[in-house]
């Protein structure tokens, strides 16, 4: 009994703590958000992609297929974006985190633009990684 009672809980607590956040890792990475948002609305795509790891292994998903690196994304994005007016203004929200140890963690969450002529929107998964202190995406899956 104490051998099944012992597999149970070997079993079961990673699946509990996963779900366990941190509020100070939570609002570091909230606050590169927010810079992110910041720097979309003033038409800034290299601030934006500050909160991105800058390295040729970072990947970023979406419908047309994975872009590989931070400089092949950055470059993406400015030809996908060219000025303020097809940046719009960006908004994140329904914001859920999900700590997968103590330097990485998955956010789930929605985007959406607002520009004079739509209102695109869609949903994305981040994996963040603590790097050098730092919390970085490395992965973003945006659809």
């Amino acid at each position: 009994m104490k051998l099944l009672s012992f597999l149970i809980l070997t079993l079961l607590l990673p699946n509990l703590l996963i779900g366990q956040t941190n509020r100070s890792d939570t609002n570091q990475i909230k606050s590169v958000m927010q810079a992110q948002a910041i720097a979309w609305n003033n038409g800034n795509i290299e601030g934006f992609m500050q909160g991105y790891w800058h390295h040729p292994n970072l990947e970023f998903i979406t419908k047309k297929g994975i872009t590989k690196g931070w400089q092949e994304t950055f470059l993406n994005s400015q030809k996908s974006y060219p000025d303020a007016t097809t940046m719009g203004t960006l908004l994140f929200s329904c914001l859920t985190f999900i700590k997968i140890n103590d330097d990485n963690y998955l956010v789930n969450g929605k985007w959406e633009l607002t520009r004079k002529a739509d209102h695109p929107s869609g949903y994305f998964t981040l994996f963040w990684k603590k790097i050098n202190g730092n919390w970085l995406i490395v992965l973003d899956h945006t659809s």
